[in-house]
Parts: C-alpha cells; sequence; structure tokens
C-alpha cells in the first residue's frame, strides 16, 4: 500500500511540473551571431558579432503538457511549433523545435532556452546558407508560470 500511494504522490507531482504554461512577454531582445555551427551557450559566451539592442512586442507561450510554442508579436498569432525534444538541467529548460521560414520555406533547427529563476531566456537557430548560428537574447523580458 505504501509503494502505491508513492507511486500515485510521484505521477501526481510529474504531471503537475510539467502540466505548465510559461509564458514569456519580451520588450526588447539583442542579437549575436557567430560564423559556425554551434550552441546558444557558445554564441552568448564568444560571439563574432554583438547587433544592437532592438525593441520588441512579442510573446511565446510554451505548452509544456501539450508540447507547443505559440508565438504572437504586437498581439497577433504568428505560429504554433510543436517541440522535437524538452530537457530540464537544473534550472535551465532546452526546447528543440523546427520553425518553417514563410516566404522561402527554409526549414530552421531552432532552440528555445529560459530560465524561471534568472529570468532568463534566448531563441537560437543555424542558418546553413550564411553559415551561422545566430542567438536572439531577450535583454527585457518577463517570464510567468501558470498551469
Amino acid at each position: 500500500m505504501r509503494n502505491l500511494l508513492f507511486i500515485l504522490g510521484s505521477t501526481f507531482i510529474q504531471s503537475v511540473v510539467f502540466s505548465q504554461i510559461v509564458s514569456i512577454k519580451v520588450k526588447q531582445t539583442q542579437p549575436y551571431v557567430k560564423y559556425i555551427k554551434t550552441t546558444a551557450a557558445d554564441v552568448l559566451a564568444n560571439p563574432e558579432w554583438v547587433g544592437y539592442k532592438e525593441p520588441g512586442n512579442c510573446e511565446y507561450v510554451l505548452d509544456l503538457n501539450k508540447k507547443t510554442s505559440t508565438y504572437y508579436e504586437n498581439g497577433v498569432f504568428g505560429s504554433t511549433l510543436k517541440f522535437e525534444s524538452m530537457s530540464k538541467i537544473g534550472d535551465n529548460v532546452r526546447i528543440k523545435l523546427i520553425d518553417k521560414e514563410k516566404v522561402f520555406g527554409i526549414v530552421f533547427k531552432t532552440e528555445f532556452n529560459y530560465n524561471i529563476k534568472l529570468g532568463t531566456s534566448s531563441y537560437t537557430w543555424y542558418n546553413e546558407f550564411g553559415d551561422y548560428t545566430r542567438t536572439q537574447k531577450n535583454t527585457i523580458a518577463t517570464i510567468t508560470v501558470g498551469n
């Protein structure tokens, strides 16, 4: 009986932990680039180019239960992407997605990283045509968690 309660309790805790909606409202971003295929951490630690801070008005709504990322710009729906994978190391969450550019149909493997405790987030992709990895660091953003 004790084992059954432990299993049920563990299952309940896991479902609560992963049945969250994470909203990231972005007011300012800054681009970082490295001219190779690499990781977001590498781009931010050793960028070869850093752009100006840019104003923004967008929101990413990450549904950890449905494994989707929905993007809004100026309050208008942009797209919904399915997670390819999701991992968590400490307080850092990494979500990998496949994004398709609307005009030319170019496919980008993208990575969304966030840390609720630190209030940080970024969006990274590799452009095979330009041979560079770009990380869009959200320099002014509000991260909220709901159910």
